[in-house]
Parts: structure tokens; sequence; C-alpha cells
């Protein structure tokens, strides 16, 4: 294990999971940059699944922590190297599939909307909270979450920071997939990575955006 992530490889597919049980797989600076080396290794992967350890949360967001006491040119470079891992994942020129296996929240939900299918175990749970501690989404979620779900759904979630459950994800269109457990959307999600990849790579690609 790499430090706050693992990268495996089986066949054509790549798991990317966040592993900081202590933080609830929180994001922060130097983790993001190491998450976006990790996508130099993708070279010869046919799908990627991210997803988080553990059973409790997918990522519970950035690490608050951080976030209190940043200066505001700390606060940019936050912003900016969270863009850039968003974006790389969105461009890939292969499927991404984000097992969500918990809480989805902030940085969490953002980043699981940078991948093209989400799937996600009953017990998941989404949101955009960041209004709770007197702070935008910075990471995108505000474009994509209002692309994904409708502008009316979207700027209730952001500015109230209710969360939804996967069942209402999955009717509000955020998720594709709703499983019972978390052992079963991990098999599922190897289940549907395997299938995307075997296609032709000329088809297998992300939709335009």
């Amino acid at each position: 294990m790499t430090d706050g992530y693992t990268l495996t490889h089986d066949g054509g597919v790549a798991t990317l999971t966040v592993d900081r049980p202590a933080q609830r797989n929180a994001l922060d600076v130097p983790l993001v940059e190491r998450l976006t080396d990790a996508l130099d290794a993708l070279e010869g992967a046919r799908c990627l699944v991210l997803t988080g350890g553990g059973e409790k949360s997918f990522i519970a967001g950035a690490d608050i922590n951080d976030l209190l006491a940043y200066t505001p040119e700390q606060a940019r470079r936050h912003i900016e190297v969270g863009h850039r891992l968003f974006s790389l994942i969105e461009e890939l020129p292969i499927p991404t599939i984000a097992a969500v296996n918990g809480y989805c929240l902030g940085g969490g939900l953002e980043i699981a909307m940078a991948c093209d299918i989400r799937l996600a175990a009953a017990r998941a749970r989404f949101g955009q909270p960041e209004v709770k501690i007197g702070m935008p989404c910075g990471w995108g979620g505000t474009e994509r979450l209002q692309r994904l779900i409708g502008q009316s759904r979207a700027k209730y979630l952001m500015l109230t920071g209710a969360m939804l459950d996967a069942d209402a994800a999955a009717a509000a269109g955020l998720v594709a997939e709703v499983l019972p457990d978390v052992p079963a959307l991990r098999a599922r999600a190897a289940e549907l990575a395997a299938e995307l990849a075997g296609h032709s790579p000329s088809c297998c690609g992300p939709p335009s955006r």
C-alpha cells in the first residue's frame, strides 16, 4: 500500500482505493497529488474502479482540519490540485466506475461525479455539505452535480447541505445501481469493470461532455 491509497491491477481492470481509515478516507493535498501521480500507472488498463477502503466511507470529503487552517495561498493550491485530479479522471480514455461503499460527501461526491458510472452500497450517503462549514464546493461540484441531477435538485443539496440515501441518489440519476451491501458492491463493480474492459477500445471510452 502506498501512503493513503492502493492501486491494483487484475487483467485490464485497475482498482484505485483511497485508504485513510482514521480520516474516513478524507482527501488532503498530499494525497490528491499522490492519486494524480497514480494515474500515470494505468498504462494498459482498460477500466478504472475508484473506491474507498473499509465499509463506512467512500471518501468523506476533504480533510476539514486542513481546510480550517488554510491561508489564502494554501486554499488556492488545494483547489488547483483537486481540479487537476478530477479533470484527469474525467478525461481518461477508459471507462471509470466509482464504487461508493459508504459516506460520499463534499470532495468525495465531487470525485465520484468525475467518474463515468456510479454504483452504491445501500448504506451509502451522498451530499455536498460544505455550506455547513461556510465554504463553497471547491472541486467542481456545483457544475457536475447540476449536470447529473438537474439544477433544482443540485441547488437544494448545496444550499441545505442535505444528504441523499442510495435509493434517492439512484432515483435522482446520480447512481446507476444500488447493491445490498459492500461485498455485493465490490463484486458488481469488478464484474462491470471486466465487462467494460472487454469491449473494443474504440467504443468504451467516456462519452463526450
